[in-house]
């Protein structure tokens, strides 16, 4: 579901990491696999959407790109939930899900992402508030993870 690239990401002089970054659903990339995007800042968002998903305290979920007119939401409908990817802002691909395996595939997807976005951080020693950021929020979800 989300994908990253660890070896493409960059810090600018400012200190902005970019990398590719992406949504993969059934071999499809959203933007697209190649998108190049600020990493470290989306995946901090997509990690806080993600927790009030899982924990209800939001019945949707928005996946914002910072590149671009994209989204990506998940609705819940009951038991089941809507995935919809969004250009321009219209529905261009909607997959329909179990709530509970969607919740579970997002929360594992994300945890990976975000595990291989500090590793990469840490071993170039781009350290900053946002990757520390990201550090919490992934203790955050890991510890929903046995929840689910």
């Amino acid at each position: 579901m989300f994908y990253i690239e660890k070896s493409s990401f960059e810090i600018s002089a400012a200190g902005s990491i970019t990398g590719r970054v992406s949504i993969n659903i059934d071999d499809t990339y959203f933007p697209e696999k190649d998108w190049n995007d600020f990493v470290i800042v989306i995946l901090n968002q997509w990690a806080s959407e993600l927790r009030s998903f899982i924990l209800g305290t939001s019945t949707e979920a928005k996946f914002l790109f910072m590149e671009g007119p994209f989204v990506v939401k998940i609705r819940s409908l009951g038991s089941y939930s809507q995935l919809v990817l969004i250009h321009n802002g219209k529905d261009i691909r909607e997959v329909v899900m179990h709530t509970k395996k969607l919740k579970s595939e997002a929360l594992k997807s994300i945890l990976s992402a975000i595990n291989l976005s500090v590793q990469k951080c840490s071993e170039e020693n781009w350290m900053n508030k946002e990757i520390d950021m990201l550090a919490t929020h992934y203790d955050g979800l890991k510890a929903l993870n046995t929840e689910t």
